[in-house]
């Protein structure tokens, strides 16, 4: 039974230590416990946990302006969604 992870590595509920060769979801590509996403998901977790996908904030509108900037040409609309099933729906 998995009980805590840092980077690629991870460690059982009797301390035994294993390297993550499973990889992850989401954010956790970074490693466990990144720093970076960690400050990150506590800043943001202080202002805002979720915003419907109707509604739009100041953090989604930086993502959709980054995302923007670094797409190929003619790649110009954003959809966000939660999953692979639902972009494929989309």
């Amino acid at each position: 039974m998995i009980e805590k992870g840092k980077g690629a590595v991870l460690w059982d509920i009797e301390g035994k230590e294993y390297i993550d060769c499973m990889g992850g979801y989401g954010v956790a590509i970074v490693g466990h416990c990144n720093p970076k996403v960690v400050d990150a998901i506590n800043e943001q977790s202080k202002r805002l946990i979720t915003c419907h996908g109707s509604l739009y904030n100041d953090a989604r509108a930086n993502l959709l302006e980054k995302i923007t900037k670094i797409s190929p040409k003619g790649l110009d609309d954003v959809y966000l969604c939660n999953s692979g099933a639902e972009a494929v729906e989309c």
